[in-house]
């Protein structure tokens, strides 16, 4: 099922990649931009990862989540190498994308290779591309979640480069 923004975030509950439990009510207090990925050696996917560290990672009015269907070990590798303070979670069994209704499809791996550019911007800003973990045809999906804990902006992407736009993110920082 597919969530609306005005629905309270799912509960979220797993282990970061440093071990560390993570609870996302815990975070009440605070806004939060929830982000599902595909696998951590996805080109597209650590391409966007560092485009919001660099831009957001650094503030503190938002708390950024990346959530990748790789196991923790592997996101060491690979997502987890930029130094920043983003919260950097692995979901294997992929339990939160079901609950966040985050979708998959061949149609959207096929609309993501129109995405040439950006694929190899990734790959000459160093990004490496490492094995596929989980749904290759996985479709990213970014929420925005206010300090209450209320889904303020819900972004189900298209294709497998399609994310929210950053000005969606800076509006809601403006609220």
């Amino acid at each position: 099922m597919k969530l609306k923004s005005g629905m309270e975030a799912p509960e979220l509950t797993l282990t970061d990649y440093t071990n560390t439990p993570f609870v996302l009510s815990k975070l009440r207090g605070t806004r939060v931009m929830l982000s599902f990925y595909r696998y951590a050696g996805c080109p597209f996917c650590q391409l966007r990862y560092a485009e919001l560290v660099d831009r957001f990672g650094s503030r503190d009015d938002i708390k950024l989540v990346a959530v990748f269907q790789s196991p923790n070990d592997s996101i060491k590798e690979h997502a987890a190498g930029i130094d920043s303070p983003v919260i950097v979670i692995g979901d294997p069994g992929q339990r939160y994308y079901k609950v966040y209704g985050v979708d998959f499809g061949f149609r959207a791996w096929v609309l993501g290779i129109t995405s040439a550019y950006r694929f190899m911007k990734s790959l000459k800003s160093g990004n490496k591309w490492g094995k596929k973990e989980g749904q290759s045809d996985r479709i990213p999906a970014d929420f925005l979640i206010d300090k209450e804990g209320i889904l303020r902006h819900v972004y189900y992407g298209k294709h497998m480069d399609d994310h929210m736009p950053v000005e969606w993110i800076e509006n809601f920082l403006k609220i």
